[in-house]
C-alpha cells in the first residue's frame, strides 16, 4: 500500500486546483460577454427601433426648420449644406436694428430676441465692445461683427441729456413744491393730498402724511381747529387751509358698527366703546348720544365732538 500524502501536500493541491478553476471561469466569462457581442448582428426588433428613432429625429428637424421659415419669411433662406444659414456682413447699429437685421447678420433667433428684449428694457449699447456683452453672443461672432458696428452717439447723448433734464425737473418738483405765500388761496383740507399739503410753510412730507392719515381715521375734517389735535404741526397752519361748510364726513352707525370699527375712531376710547357695547347688549339700539348721559365715561363735549361722525 503506497504511503498517504501529507497534510501540506494536500493543501498545495487544493490551492493549485482553485487557481486553475478561477482562470477557467474568467476565460469563459470573457468569451461569452465580449467576443460574441463584438460581431453579433442586431436583432430585427432592435433594427426597427433604431430606424424609427432616426426618422423621428429627421421629422422633428424638418418641422423646426419649417416653423422658423414661416416665422421669418422676410429673411433669405439660403443655407449651407449642413443646414446653417449664411451670415451676411454689413454696417449696422445694434440700437436700431430689427429682428430681420440681426438674423441676416447670422444671429440665432433667440439671440435676436435677447437683443430686442435688452432694448425694450431701456438698454443701449454705447460701443462695439459694449455690444459683446449681448447674452449668448460667442466670441467668434463678436469678432466677426465688431468691425461693422456703428453706434449713433449723437442720439445717445441727446437721449441721455433729455432723460437727465426730465429726471432733475421731476425730482425738483417732488422735493421742493412751491410754497404758499400770504394772500394765496387756502387749501381745501379735505381735498388736498400730501403734495398739496407740502406747499404749506413748515409742512414736509412727514407732517403731510400725518394730516392725511388723521383725516382718514376721522372720516374727514369739519373744522380747521381739528389740526390742533395732531402733534407737531405749526401753530399758524390753520391760516393756510379751509374746510368747505358743505363737507360731509364719513359717518358710522353706532348700532351697526363692530367693536373694532368703533375703537379705531380717534374720538372714542376703549372704555367708551365698551359702554356702547354694554348698552346695546342690555337695552338694544341707542337712539341718541343722550342715552349715555349717565355714563361716567362720556361728557357733553364728547357728544358734540362725536355727532358729525355717527348715526343711530
Amino acid at each position: 500500500m503506497p504511503p498517504l500524502p501529507s497534510r501540506h501536500t494536500l493543501r498545495g493541491y487544493a490551492v493549485w486546483a482553485a487557481v486553475l478553476l478561477a482562470v477557467a471561469v474568467a476565460g469563459i466569462a470573457l468569451h461569452l460577454h465580449v467576443s460574441p457581442h463584438r460581431d453579433a448582428p442586431l436583432a430585427p426588433s432592435e433594427t426597427a427601433s433604431l430606424d424609427s428613432f432616426r426618422q423621428a429625429v429627421a421629422a422633428d428637424s424638418a418641422a423646426r426648420q419649417a416653423a422658423w421659415e414661416q416665422r421669418y419669411p422676410q429673411h433669405p433662406t439660403r443655407k449651407y449644406g449642413s443646414g446653417h444659414r449664411i451670415a451676411e456682413s454689413f454696417p449696422f447699429d445694434p440700437n436700431k436694428a430689427d429682428s430681420a437685421t440681426f438674423l441676416r447678420l447670422g444671429l440665432a433667433p433667440w439671440q435676436a430676441h435677447n437683443a430686442l428684449q435688452y432694448r425694450r428694457k431701456g438698454g443701449k449699447w454705447r460701443s462695439a465692445e459694449h455690444f459683446s456683452h449681448l447674452y449668448g453672443l460667442s466670441e467668434a461672432d463678436y469678432k466677426r461683427l465688431a468691425p461693422y458696428v456703428r453706434i449713433d452717439t449723437t442720439a445717445l447723448t441727446a437721449g441721455r441729456h433729455t432723460h437727465r433734464a426730465l429726471t432733475d425737473a421731476a425730482q425738483t418738483e417732488r422735493r421742493y413744491p412751491e410754497k404758499l405765500t400770504p394772500g394765496s388761496a387756502p387749501l381745501d383740507l379735505n381735498e388736498a393730498d400730501t403734495t398739496d399739503l407740502q406747499r404749506i410753510p413748515g409742512i414736509g412730507s412727514y407732517r403731510a402724511r400725518l394730516i392725511v392719515r388723521y383725516r382718514e381715521q376721522l372720516g374727514g375734517f369739519v373744522s380747521t381747529s381739528q389740526l390742533a389735535e395732531i402733534q407737531g404741526l405749526p401753530e399758524d397752519i390753520a391760516q393756510w387751509v379751509a374746510v368747505d361748510p358743505q363737507a360731509s364726513p364719513t359717518r358710522l352707525n353706532v348700532n351697526r358698527a363692530t367693536f373694532q370699527q368703533l375703537v379705531r375712531h380717534p374720538y372714542l376710547s376703549y372704555e367708551q366703546v365698551r359702554e356702547i357695547a354694554n348698552y346695546r347688549r342690555r337695552y338694544g339700539d341707542l337712539r341718541a348720544w343722550d342715552d349715555l348721559r349717565l355714563s361716567p365715561y362720556f361728557t357733553t363735549a364728547d357728544f358734540q365732538r362725536l355727532s358729525p361722525y355717527f348715526d343711530f
